[in-house]
């Protein structure tokens, strides 16, 4: 924008007789013809009403400088919650990067103040076909897991207990929900974002 009005700078410092346009701004704001029409308006004094006026800018330049510092305080209480939420991804998502993932237009949108969503949840949201496998296998590997758990149990139990159920069909092994870890949770939680129906049978 300076560039483009540099000509038209030039014409003025050339007709001020100056050779800077900081030497033109001063003769500029020295002109007291500039002043007279608003002083009178005013009822003040052209000395008095220069004086006003650079109170007035004075005071509206503070009052950005507030501004920007309460704009500024609030951009860093803002990424100091991300970035605590970003430390909780990181016990399921080791990789997890959230400065990489504020370079994405969609992420910085979401988890902006102005809408609000966690960390977490725009993560998924975004990645949900890249991790969809990953919960998959893992959902599967856990339930493997947990059923050998059960059975390795139910071997370990007193004799006279089988003795007691001889005849009886064996109990149906279930996932408890009450043992899932933060991690599973969370899984079974995008299972059920993406439409998937999640059963503990």
């Amino acid at each position: 924008q300076l560039s483009a009005l540099e000509p038209m700078l030039k014409v003025l410092r050339d007709r001020a007789g100056v050779e800077s346009n900081e030497d033109l701004i001063k003769t500029v704001m020295d002109d007291d013809s500039l002043y007279e029409e608003e002083a009178s308006a005013r009822g003040m004094t052209i000395p008095a009403y220069k004086e006003f006026m650079s109170m007035q800018q004075l005071l509206q330049e503070t009052q950005q400088r507030e501004e920007q510092s309460i704009r500024e305080q609030q951009i860093r209480e803002h990424f100091g919650k991300l970035q605590q939420q970003a430390e909780a991804m990181r016990q399921t998502y080791p990789d997890f990067n959230l400065q990489a993932e504020l370079q994405n237009p969609n992420f910085l949108r979401l988890t902006s103040p102005e809408v609000g969503v966690s960390v977490e949840d725009a993560y998924y949201a975004i990645h949900h076909k890249e991790l969809a496998p990953q919960m998959m296998a893992y959902g599967m590997q856990r339930a493997k897991e947990q059923m050998g758990q059960t059975l390795q149990a139910q071997r370990q139990r007193p004799a006279e207990g089988a003795m007691r159920n001889q005849g009886q069909p064996a109990a149906e092994v279930r996932l408890d929900p009450r043992n899932l870890t933060r991690k599973e949770r969370a899984e079974i939680k995008r299972q059920i974002m993406l439409g998937r129906k999640v059963s503990f049978d």
